[in-house]
């Protein structure tokens, strides 16, 4: 155990990567959660929202030289996008026919689907556009930030998340919007009855959900490399965990879920990797042991276990 110990080293700039991808693991949940709480309905296409968002940042960077920061409102709005197709191609029109949640999730599994299907397109044309967008990586384009002597999607990363956190408090607590959006999850039926557009709330819960996503993908090769378009996919199970971890009834445990999770998965593995290499390609693992725990443990997640206290 000691010599263990020993050989293990905490490396300043793995716990700052962790918590990078704790902070993107929390945008794609959080935005995870909010079509949960309008819907009812696993989103399976959440990982494909932030591919769009990653596959737009490399186009803009790429091809037309931006700074990859310029590059953060276009990438979320194309996530939102995104968002917007998922719901009026496949959540609508069910939601019309009354189908129900196993459907509805199904519907999301064949648009994640066609999603890799276009991705993959993308990539090809990239390619041909003279665009390396398969194992690349935008980080030496990053900038440091003078006095810290960090990149910037160190800061960028945790402003983004804990803003949109912010942000998104202040849009359910003060608008009208808002009043609608929490009224759409307590009761939908008694909410149409009350006058509420139930489905254009839904429609914006869908939008938000691909803009974050987007947004989490706008900086995902700022400090990973994107092996291939189907790269938010194999994200999936990670924020399906942060999810349920942080409490599917509550947006604001999205934002503690991918912390816990994200920090988990990396740091973890990332220590250990240390005694045992390629330890990391199992990080998944991590999630899945959160995820089962929760499940059994705490099933309404940690937000669920505060609005008991």
């Amino acid at each position: 155990m000691v010599m263990w110990a020993d050989a293990i080293s905490v490396d300043p700039i793995l716990v700052l990567n962790a918590f990078t991808y704790a902070c993107m693991l929390s945008l794609a949940s959080i935005g995870l959660t909010a079509t949960y709480l309008t819907t009812k309905v696993p989103n399976f296409a959440q990982g494909s929202f932030l591919m769009v968002g990653a596959y737009t940042t490399i186009l803009l960077v790429l091809k037309f030289g931006w700074n990859p920061y310029y590059a953060v409102l276009p990438a979320a709005l194309a996530g939102g996008l995104a968002g917007l197709f998922t719901y009026y191609v496949a959540i609508y029109p069910l939601l019309r026919r009354g189908a129900k949640s196993t459907t509805l999730m199904i519907a999301t599994l064949a648009v994640a689907i066609m999603f890799y299907g276009i991705m993959n397109i993308i990539a090809d044309a990239y390619a041909r556009l003279g665009i390396r967008s398969r194992d690349v990586g935008l980080a030496h384009l990053d900038v440091v930030v003078p006095g810290l002597g960090i990149k910037g999607v160190y800061l960028a990363a945790p402003a983004m998340a804990f803003g949109t956190t912010i942000a998104l408090y202040l849009l359910l607590t003060k608008t009208k919007l808002g009043v609608a959006f929490r009224a759409t999850v307590e009761n939908p039926d008694l909410a149409r009855v009350m006058g509420v557009n139930t489905y254009a709330v839904m429609a914006t819960s869908w939008f938000i959900s691909g803009f974050l996503g987007g947004l989490g993908g706008s900086i995902y090769p700022l400090f990973l490399r994107l092996a291939h378009p189907n790269a938010g996919d194999d994200m999936l199970p990670s924020i399906f965990a942060a999810s349920v971890v942080g409490g599917l009834q509550s947006i604001y445990g999205g934002l503690i879920g991918g912390l816990i999770i994200g920090l988990s998965e990396k740091l973890i593995t990332g220590l250990l990797g240390q005694i045992w290499p390629g330890i990391t390609v199992y990080q998944y693992v991590v999630s899945m042991a959160f995820l089962i725990a929760a499940l059994v443990v705490m099933p309404r997640g940690i937000m669920g276990l505060l609005k008991r206290v």
